[in-house]
């Protein structure tokens, strides 16, 4: 007993717990992600939101048999609240109704099929990190990559003043070295017999994205 007491590590001599270390990030991540187009051979042409979330889920093995015309139906919809569900119809453009779905219940939706979350409020390093560890992620920025402009809506018999020209697309890569993400937009209405992605630099991107750091993962 009095030599098992010697050998007994003091306090300060306990192991302590120590910190899983962050996972090591590459420098370039593509993510091979299937092509779904929201104008052919289904012409959703405000419906880039979900389009783009089913992009995402296919690309991380979810939703497989799953096809466009069916995640536009099942998904929630709402008269005037996009923070409810899907304003109107993604078939059908509108003057006057606000034509979006927000990330919160897009993502609530998207928990149906897998892993999703409302990524919304992160920073561009966060959401670089994200697909650098090889998850796409939805982002709301604008039609063309153009600056942002405004509007009022009536949400549900409130006036919000709310950007007018809203897109959504998938970023599903970056590159460290350049700074450029990899895009998959749904809206390849200029060429609609082909894939739409490429790549853009950040200095585009971020600012266009920070306007309202709208995002699903």
């Amino acid at each position: 007993p009095l030599l098992a007491l010697m050998q007994q590590p003091s306090e300060s001599e306990e192991a302590q717990p120590v910190e899983p270390a962050a996972p090591a990030l590459p420098d370039r991540r593509v993510i091979d992600t299937p092509y779904i187009s929201q104008v052919t051979p289904v012409y959703a042409p405000v419906g880039c939101e979900p389009t783009s979330l089913l992009m995402g889920l296919k690309a991380k093995g979810y939703a497989q048999n799953v096809t466009l015309d069916q995640f536009l139906a099942d998904m929630p919809k709402t008269s005037s609240n996009p923070a409810k569900g899907f304003v109107g119809s993604p078939y059908v453009p509108s003057e006057t109704l606000r034509t979006t779905i927000y990330p919160a219940p897009l993502a609530e939706y998207g928990r149906r099929y897998g892993n999703v979350i409302d990524f919304s409020g992160k920073s561009v390093e966060e959401l670089r990190e994200e697909v650098l560890l090889g998850n796409p992620v939805v982002i709301y920025v604008t039609l063309y990559w153009e600056q942002p402009y405004y509007r009022n809506f009536n949400i549900e018999g409130t006036t919000q003043r709310l950007l007018r020209n809203n897109h959504a697309v998938l970023v599903c890569g970056y590159d460290a070295s350049t700074e450029y993400y990899y895009i998959a937009d749904p809206y390849n209405i200029d060429d609609r017999y082909h894939d739409y992605f490429y790549w853009i630099s950040a200095d585009v991107l971020d600012p266009l994205y920070m306007v309202r750091q709208h995002a699903v993962a």
